[in-house]
């Protein structure tokens, strides 16, 4: 009598086993399903910001194509100042100064940080007077200003001097 009641007993615990595996899988199944769900939505939300951003950006640019071209910078120089440069072989005083200084980005005393680096923007070179300039730099993360004075030699050959710089 007692064997048909292990096989029983044997037999009763086995069914459980598998039932209480198949519960667990549709359990777990349920749950990856809803965290499946959820991470569709928080894509779809995803995909909704991006869309807003990129027609926002977009917007700004186009306001930025509309604002109109600034003017050639002020400067202080006389036509006496633009006469000397140019005897001195600058054929655009103004205009070479700046590209000059652009092309110059080891001038800038400060270094960039998280991997920018540091450049000097023509339309941001004022050309002071016949020896100074302030000059904008930045990196994409920092920025400051640089005043700097320059001599021009023979032959139109700049060279620059830093006499202060800070960081904004």
């Amino acid at each position: 009598m007692d064997a048909p009641r292990k096989n029983e007993t044997s037999s009763v615990r086995i069914r459980l086993f598998w039932l209480l595996s198949v519960l667990v899988l549709f359990l777990f199944s349920l749950l990856l399903l809803f965290k499946v769900l959820q991470f569709h939505n928080q894509l779809e939300d995803f995909r909704e910001k991006q869309h807003a951003l990129s027609v926002k950006a977009d917007s700004l640019l186009q306001a930025l194509r509309e604002v109109p071209e600034t003017e050639q910078l002020p400067t202080f120089l006389t036509s006496v100042d633009i006469r000397r440069l140019k005897a001195k072989g600058l054929s655009d005083p103004v205009r070479d100064l700046r590209a000059d200084l652009a092309g110059s980005p080891d001038l800038i005393p400060q270094k960039g940080v998280l991997g920018g680096t540091m450049h000097f923007y023509e339309d941001h070179i004022y050309v002071l007077t016949d020896r100074w300039v302030l000059a904008y730099f930045d990196d994409g993360h920092i920025a400051g200003y640089a005043w700097l004075r320059y001599t021009v030699k023979p032959g139109g050959e700049i060279a620059w001097k830093v006499l202060d710089s800070y960081l904004m």
